[in-house]
Parts: C-alpha cells; structure tokens; sequence
C-alpha cells in the first residue's frame, strides 16, 4: 500500500478574513497504488500537513481538520485541511501548546454590613437589619487552561483552596489570601498526532481583600460572667431582632453606626501549591 503525494491542488486555494478571524484551505493529490488504500492511509501519506502545522504564510493559524475524498475509484485522492487562528497551538504535541489565559467578572449579591467607611449598616434605632440589607459586588475570574498527558492530583485538593503566599500571573500579581480556586475541570481524553492527553481548565476566582468570612457582632445573648444570658428589653421580655455586640459578648447600649464590630473568621484551606499552577509564577 502506497500513496504518492502528485502535490498541491492550487485552484483548490481558499482564504476567509472574517473581522480579523482568518481561515485557510489547502487541497493536496495523491495517487494510490493499491484497492486496499483507506482514508486513513491517504491521510497519513508523507509531506502532507498534520493537525498543529501552522499555515505557511500565517504563523498564527493552524491546522484544525483534515478532509480525505475519494476522486476517482481507488487511484486518485484529495486531502483537504482547513486552517485557523481560533486556536493559538504553539506546536503538534499537546503538552507544548500555549496556555490559554482568560479573565472575566462575575456579579453576586452580598450582605452589606458595612457602608463604605466601615461603619455598620444600622437603622435609625443602631439595630441590625433583620434581614439585611443586599448589595451587588463582583469577584474577578482567572481561567487557565493547559494540556496534560496525565491528570494532575491537585484535582481532588484544590478547590475551595486560598493561596497562602503571593504569585503572579499574566504580569499581575495576586496578593496573600487573595485569590480562591473555584473549579477544576478536566476534559475527556483526546488524541493528537498519537498522543493521548486532556485540558485541564483551572478557574480561580480574585478579591481585592482576603477570603475571610466577615459578619457583623450580634445576637440574642450576652455574656455575664462565666454565663451566657438573654438580652431582654427594658420590660424584660426577650429581644425579638439580634442586638449588636462589643467584640467581647456584651451588648451596646444606644449604638451608632461606627460602634458596629465586625468578626472575622478563616474557614477556607490555604495552599501555596496554588502558585505553581501553570502560568503562575
């Protein structure tokens, strides 16, 4: 079984500039030799391009898909690939492709505790609302994806996870406890040019202040002593909405709104693996 590359179809030539998003197709004859030939066997004849092969006039486009056709009977092929830059492949083995770097926002709502001061949102009274009051805010989202031959252990360990020292990535630097990881995603198996691998996508999710879990000091008790009691109002029936704190369980009396203390508590794992993920330094 052999096929014989007869070499470029140059009427077959196509170029597509769609807003800057380029797009190519080359056609190539070959000639086989024998009835058995399969596509697949034309396909792979020698000096044909492979999938990952930049275009030769645009270093930026690659091939994304190969087409084989029958002519003629069993005697004459055509093999057709297709180029573009949608896809940034920095080779034909998978492991050496660029990673892939994105950011993006995403919008949630929040209890407002404080106003921009500081100080604690409070009705004229200095109580608490019950239920608060809601606020728009917004996380940054790093998303960066790499291919791998074998699945990456952290996987199973890195979400949820804080980093515990600062790193950088794509020329920004990430302070301590400032960024989360959100998701993990890891691909089905794919195949390239006899190379098995997967893309592991890492979404990591970025404050402008820790990933602490901060809520305003209030409650139904107080501590007396070595005791825990109920605040009562001034007629001695039990308080209704959670009264504000000092800090040390004790009620204020007549608060204002820079009186509110604010408790901080960690509840996520931090890592400092999380600066050696691909991309980050």
């Amino acid at each position: 079984m052999t096929g014989t590359l007869l070499g470029e179809w140059a009427e077959r030539r196509t170029a597509v500039n769609n807003r800057g998003q380029r797009k190519y197709s080359r056609t190539f004859k070959i000639e086989s030799d024998a009835t058995s030939d399969t596509a697949f066997d034309i396909g792979s004849v020698a000096g044909l391009p492979v999938l990952g092969d930049a275009f030769p006039d645009d270093a930026n486009a690659y091939c994304k898909q190969i087409s084989v056709s029958c002519q003629a009977g069993y005697k004459y092929w055509t093999v057709q690939c297709d180029y573009d830059d949608t896809y940034d492949n920095s080779g034909s083995t998978p492991a050496n492709d660029d990673i892939q770097i994105s950011w993006s926002s995403e919008l949630f709502q929040r209890p407002a505790w404080k106003d921009k001061d500081g100080n604690g949102v409070l009705n004229s009274a200095g109580d608490p609302f019950n239920p608060p009051v809601m606020m728009d805010d917004h996380r940054t989202v790093c998303r960066i994806m790499k291919n791998v031959t074998t699945v990456p252990t952290y996987v199973l360990t890195f979400p949820n996870v804080v980093n515990s020292s600062a790193f950088t990535i794509d020329g920004v630097t990430v302070a301590q406890r400032y960024a989360k990881i959100s998701n993990v995603a890891v691909s089905e198996v794919k195949r390239r040019n006899g190379t098995t691998y997967r893309s592991v996508t890492v979404e990591m999710q970025i404050r402008n202040t820790e990933w602490d879990f901060e809520i305003l000091d209030a409650g139904f008790r107080e501590v007396d002593g070595t005791d825990r009691i109920r605040i009562t109002n001034t007629d001695g029936t039990d308080i209704t909405d959670p009264a504000l704190l000092d800090g040390a369980g004790n009620k204020i009396d007549d608060p204002e709104p820079a009186d509110a203390v604010f408790e901080t508590f960690r509840v996520y794992r931090e890592d400092s693996y999380i600066g050696n993920i691909p991309g980050c330094t």
